[in-house]
C-alpha cells in the first residue's frame, strides 16, 4: 500500500499558539465574541426601555391641559390668600340697607383720620336739676350746647326741664338720621371724613348694615348759631306785646268764618298804632300793598333763608333795603286789608316753608 505523504497541517493543533494561522484564528474568535456581547447588550437595553415605556406612558394632550389648569387655579388661590397689605389699597364698600344701591368708590383714610382716638363715642345719662340751664349742663361736661341739643333732638327749651334725662356724649358732635340710599361712605364724604373713622366713632365694624331711621354720631358741629338760637328761643322775639289770638294755621275767614287751615302765620289783637318791632335782625326786602289780604305789609330777610312778614299795618317806619336790628321799631299796627278789626299779622318762614312763630319764642 502506498504510504500518504505527511502534511504540514496535519501536525498543527488549532489551539496551538504558534504560527500565523493560529494568531488569525484567535483574533477572529475574539471579534466574534465582542460582537456577540454588543448584540446582547443592545437587545437588553431595548427591552428595558420598552418595559419602562409601557409602565409610564407619556401623558396625552388632555391630561397636560388639565394639569396646567390646576396649576393656574392654585396660583390664583395663593394670590387671594396673600396678606391684605399686598392687595389693592382701595377699601371695600360697606354693605348698605338698600340692595339696589350701587357700589361707590370709597376714599382712602387720611393719615390724620387713621390716628383718630381708639374707641367710639360713649354716653352717660344726666338728670336735669332744678333751675339748671342748657348752658350749665354743657359747661359741666365741657361740651358745646349745640351737641346736647342735637344728640337729644331738642326742639324747645321746654324739653330741658327738671327731672328730664339727657344723653351726654363724651365728645362734641351731632346726630345724623340715616336716609334711604345712605351708606357709611356717602355719609362720611358729606361731612369730610373717612368712612373708617365714622364706623369707629359709632362702634361699628366695616361690614355693619345701616338702616333708614337709625342715627349715627358725627364728630362735627354743623348746627348754625341761628338754628341754635331758634331752638332756645333767642333767634326771634315777638313783634308786639300780648298774646297770640289767632294760632298758626287756624284763622277763621273774616267773612265766611271758615277755618283757613293753610293760614301761614299768626295774629295779635292790638290797638291801632301799636309799635311793631323786627323779630330778628335783617334787611327790608319789600314794602307792599294787598287790599284783599294783608293790606300794607313789610317783608324782612334774615340769615340762613329765614323771612318774616308783618301785615295789616297802618304806618311804615323803614325803607326798602334798610338793615334793621332785632327789636327795632319798623311800623305801627292798623286794620288795612282783609280784616274787621285792628290786628297785626306775623309769620316766619325758612326757604319758603311756613313755620309756627310760637316755637321761636
Amino acid at each position: 500500500m502506498e504510504k500518504r505523504r505527511p502534511n504540514y497541517y496535519d501536525d498543527m493543533d488549532p489551539q496551538d499558539g504558534g504560527g500565523d494561522n493560529g494568531s488569525l484564528y484567535r483574533m477572529v474568535r475574539i471579534l466574534l465574541t465582542a460582537l456577540m456581547i454588543l448584540l446582547i447588550a443592545a437587545a437588553a437595553g431595548g427591552l428595558y426601555w420598552m418595559i419602562r415605556s409601557e409602565q409610564d406612558p407619556a401623558p396625552p394632550a388632555e391630561v397636560q391641559a388639565e394639569q396646567e389648569e390646576h396649576e393656574t387655579v392654585r396660583a390664583v388661590r395663593e394670590v387671594l390668600a396673600a396678606p391684605q397689605e399686598e392687595q389693592s389699597e382701595a377699601p371695600q364698600e360697606v354693605p348698605v340697607s338698600e340692595p339696589e344701591e350701587p357700589v361707590r368708590e370709597v376714599p382712602a383714610e387720611s393719615e390724620e383720620e387713621q390716628e383718630a382716638p381708639e374707641g367710639g363715642v360713649r354716653y352717660r345719662v344726666h338728670r336735669v336739676r332744678s333751675n339748671e340751664s342748657l348752658e350749665d349742663i354743657a359747661r359741666e361736661y365741657d361740651l358745646d350746647p349745640r351737641t346736647i341739643v342735637s344728640v337729644n333732638r331738642i326742639t324747645s327749651l321746654e324739653e330741658v326741664r327738671q327731672g328730664a334725662e339727657l344723653q351726654i356724649p363724651d365728645r362734641d358732635g351731632q346726630l345724623y338720621a340715616i336716609r334711604r340710599g345712605d351708606s357709611l361712605a356717602r355719609i362720611a364724604n358729606s361731612f369730610g371724613m373717612g368712612y373708617m373713622t365714622l364706623a369707629q366713632e359709632n362702634n361699628l365694624d366695616l361690614n355693619s348694615v345701616i338702616y333708614p331711621g337709625d342715627t349715627l354720631f358725627i364728630p362735627r358741629i354743623t348746627m348754625s348759631s341761628s338754628e341754635y338760637r331758634r331752638i332756645i328761643g333767642t333767634f326771634a322775639v315777638p313783634p308786639v306785646g300780648g298774646s297770640i289770638t289767632t294760632p298758626f294755621r287756624s284763622k277763621a275767614h273774616p267773612i265766611t268764618q271758615e277755618i283757613m287751615e293753610e293760614f301761614p302765620g299768626v295774629e295779635y289783637s292790638v290797638p291801632k298804632g301799636t309799635s311793631v318791632s323786627a323779630a330778628a335782625a335783617g334787611r327790608v326786602i319789600g314794602i307792599l300793598q294787598d287790599s284783599d289780604g294783608l293790606g300794607t305789609y313789610i317783608e324782612l330777610s334774615h340769615e340762613e333763608g329765614y323771612q318774616t312778614v308783618y301785615g295789616h299795618l297802618d304806618r311804615v317806619l323803614v325803607r326798602e333795603g334798610q338793615q334793621v336790628r332785632q327789636g327795632e321799631n319798623i311800623a305801627e299796627s292798623g286794620s288795612t286789608g282783609l280784616t274787621l278789626r285792628p290786628v297785626l299779622y306775623f309769620s316766619i318762614s325758612k326757604d319758603g316753608i311756613p313755620l309756627d312763630p310760637e316755637t321761636f319764642f
